[in-house]
């Protein structure tokens, strides 16, 4: 249900828009695309939207449950999201929020994956009337925008490819590339921290081949770095190769361009020396006799008394010291990690090793629709125990108390309309209108949303 904005100057382009935008949606038809099976308005003047239902899970559900998927498990998945982005593509509608949420994840008969792309709210028609687009406008998730996205500019089919490789790296490794305190700091590193690795942000999992070349070119800064369009994303991921048993013992090798990361030492190039003449007969007797004098002159040495080398010293390492963790949230699920890399989701005991005094740790936690939580702590001061309570990203206003009413110089309340006619003598006033709770004619938007519900 879509209500219309309060401003009755908005009416006409929020009218136009829906409509267009509904008819281009009602058009795309596909296996991994919830179905759009109707729309209009209703007698009371509320827009609605009739819609295939989905017995499924959203991704973020499925992620926090049960963590980081089975490389060949999320490619699978993320080949029916580019299929239906592509799909999109060709009907000239760029997607633009496209994350965890909003992919519902069934089974089939068989067990399958079944994946559903919903909410094309955000939905920006790439062909057609452009007039009713809004540009200049940041308009998506943090974690899944495109530096242009950020930006404010124009943006194309590419903008959805870097949303598919945050997806990506968000399933195979349980957090995502770039996360920050806040969703400013959030978008700041989209745009200008480099891409971290796979192994960095998942050090103890195994990654096929190709997979990371396939991520980082998706989420390149520059559109025109990334894949052409979705066609060409999917032939990419085609390509990648289940993890076959005899490589789960093997780690996962970061790309080429992710080796150039310290300075690199070029070897002096071998000069190979001439090959020396084939000694004579005699050459080698003398060779022979010179051997066993050195060896006869270092037995004379060793045996001397006074002269026995002396043995070089060794320091032994220093015991590694295991602090034991313990980290608990309310609501569980929250992913955790330390220092950048993960450790899984909570409720979560685990051991880390101290590497000395100080040994102070960086322990983040994140969790969808939550705030994400940052607490530092020294290993060297022993057992890390944690009971935090995450706080909602969308919580509620907190209700202002109206001023009482003043009495006017004629007596009646300060804001109180007078009494007609046919009131005055009424036993029984007219109850006052209710509007329903968080329309906008009852409040205004909360801070940092439009005012358009549709936007």
């Amino acid at each position: 249900m879509l209500h219309e904005p309060a401003n009755n100057g908005e009416n006409v382009e929020f009218d136009k828009r829906f409509l267009l935008e509904a008819s281009s949606l009602a058009k795309l038809s596909h296996p991994h695309t919830v179905t759009l099976h109707d729309y209009g308005q209703a007698e009371d003047g509320t827009f609605f939207l009739v819609m295939e239902y989905v017995d499924g899970r959203p991704l973020s559900q499925l992620l926090q449950s049960e963590g980081p998927m089975a490389p060949d498990r999320a490619v699978r998945i993320m080949l029916q999201v580019a299929r239906a982005v592509r799909n999109a593509h060709r009907h000239g509608i760029v997607h633009r929020d496209l994350k965890p949420p909003n992919l519902l994840v069934a089974r089939n008969a068989d067990g399958e994956d079944v994946v559903k792309v919903v909410d094309f709210g955000l939905a920006k028609l790439s062909e057609g009337d452009q007039s009713i687009t809004v540009s200049g406008m940041i308009l998506g998730s943090p974690h899944c925008m495109a530096p242009e996205q950020i930006q404010g500019g124009e943006i194309d089919e590419r903008a959805d490819l870097y949303a598919l490789g945050v997806l990506l790296f968000r399933c195979v490794t349980g957090q995502y590339p770039f996360h920050g305190s806040t969703s400013t700091a959030t978008m700041i590193a989209h745009l200008q921290a480099p891409l971290p690795s796979l192994l960095s942000a998942a050090p103890n999992l195994v990654f096929p081949d190709g997979l990371e070349e396939i991520i980082h070119r998706c989420l390149a800064k520059r559109a025109e770095d990334r894949y052409a369009d979705a066609g060409e994303l999917i032939k990419a991921l085609s390509s990648i190769g289940r993890v076959g048993a005899e490589e789960q013992s093997a780690i996962s090798s970061p790309s080429a361009s992710l080796r150039m990361q310290g300075p690199v030492v070029i070897p002096p190039p071998v000069v190979a020396e001439p090959a020396a003449p084939a000694p004579r007969p005699w050459g080698l007797v003398a060779l022979a006799a010179l051997a066993v004098g050195a060896l006869f002159g270092l037995l004379v040495l060793a045996l001397a008394p006074g002269r026995a080398p002396e043995e070089p010293v060794v320091e032994a390492p220093p015991a590694a010291t295991t602090v034991p963790v313990k980290i608990s949230t309310t609501p569980a699920g929250a992913q955790v990690s330390v220092d950048g890399a993960a450790l899984g989701v909570t409720p979560l005991s685990v051991s880390l090793e101290a590497k000395g005094a100080p040994d102070p740790r960086s322990f983040e936690l994140s969790l969808d629709g939550f705030m994400p939580v940052l607490v530092e702590r020294d290993l060297a001061q022993g057992k890390v125990e944690l009971t935090l309570t995450l706080k909602p990203l969308s919580a509620e206003p907190e209700p202002v108390e109206a001023a009482p009413p003043t009495e006017t110089s004629s007596g009646r309340p300060r804001g109180e309309r007078p009494k007609t006619t046919a009131q005055e003598g009424s036993d029984t006033p007219k109850p006052p209108v209710k509007t329903e709770e968080g329309s906008p004619s009852d409040q205004s938007a909360p801070a940092g949303y439009k005012a358009n519900p549709f936007d």
